[in-house]
C-alpha cells in the first residue's frame, strides 16, 4: 500500500520568497522520491522552477509556486499518494513544523 501524504500547499507557510521557494523545492525532492524519479530529473525540475520563480515579482513567484504545487499534487494523486483527508489543518501544521517552518495558529 502506498504511503499517504498531505497535499502540498502554501497555506501556513512563511511568506518570505526564499522560504516559499525552499518549500517548493523540498516538495520536488519528496515527491521525486515517492514517485521514483531520478535525482537528475528532480534537480532539473527545481532549476526550471527557480528560474521561473525568480524571473518576475513576488506575485508572480506565488502564482508559479502555487501552480507548481498543484502539478506536484496532481502527479501524487494519480499515483495514489495523496490521502483522502488531505485538508486537515492540524496535520498540515505538524508537517510544516517538522520541516522547520514557524507556523502560527490564528
Amino acid at each position: 500500500m502506498a504511503k499517504k501524504i498531505q497535499k502540498y500547499t502554501l497555506i501556513g507557510c512563511d511568506g518570505n520568497a526564499f522560504s516559499v521557494m525552499g518549500y517548493v523545492c523540498r516538495a520536488f525532492e519528496e515527491s521525486g522520491r515517492l514517485l521514483g524519479r531520478s535525482h537528475f530529473v528532480t534537480e532539473a525540475n527545481k532549476k526550471n522552477y527557480t528560474m521561473l520563480a525568480t524571473s518576475g515579482n513576488y506575485d508572480e513567484l506565488l502564482c508559479i509556486s502555487m501552480q507548481t504545487l498543484d502539478d506536484i499534487n496532481e502527479d501524487l494523486e494519480k499515483a495514489g499518494f495523496i490521502s483522502e483527508d488531505s485538508d486537515d489543518a492540524e496535520e498540515m501544521i505538524a508537517r510544516l513544523t517538522a520541516m522547520g517552518y514557524a507556523v502560527s495558529r490564528r
